[in-house]
């Protein structure tokens, strides 16, 4: 078997063996380099930085959405309570309403203004119990409080178109 060296002429042999076994570059080529080099990096951080951004606005959306979806399946339930609650006694309060403001003409005026503001501030805590419900439509204390003031309207109105009215 023959080696390198018996197939390299003596002259190729003597020439090889004085380069030498290592090449410096010089500083000249380092600058090029190192722009380069640089300027690849700034590119990764960049798009780094770009698919950061974009993947934290991916989740701040989804938070977003579920949230909003959150509120609305609140405020959904919320008026299912309110239904739920007023149902029972729409037919009757109104029968009662449509009746108070019959008689409520041939009523002593004093008398007619009393059951008119207990009549307001009754609503007035309905309107307050209902919103109370949007915020926090599984909080029994509320739903009972408002079944309570529903049922004090309907209590007062019956008991006022019950009275024998005096003519004026």
């Amino acid at each position: 078997m023959t080696t390198d060296r018996e197939i390299k002429p003596a002259w190729l042999e003597t020439a090889l063996d004085a380069l030498p076994r290592e090449a410096t570059p010089s500083r000249d080529l380092w600058p090029g380099i190192a722009v380069r080099v640089s300027e690849s990096r700034k590119q990764r951080v960049a798009i780094a930085a770009m698919i950061a951004a974009v993947t934290l606005a991916g989740i701040a959306a989804v938070f977003a959405y579920q949230s909003y979806r959150l509120e609305a399946e609140r405020v959904v339930l919320a008026a299912a309570v309110v239904e739920e609650v007023s149902a029972p006694f729409r037919l009757v309060r109104a029968n009662y309403q449509a009746e108070w403001q019959a008689q409520r003409a041939l009523t002593e005026p004093a008398f007619a203004a009393e059951v008119d503001r207990n009549l307001a501030i009754l609503a007035a805590a309905q309107y307050t119990l209902r919103a109370e419900l949007e915020e926090r439509p599984y909080d029994v204390e509320v739903i009972g409080l408002l079944r309570y003031t529903v049922e004090r309207e309907v209590d007062l109105l019956t008991d006022v178109t019950r009275l024998q009215t005096k003519p004026i």
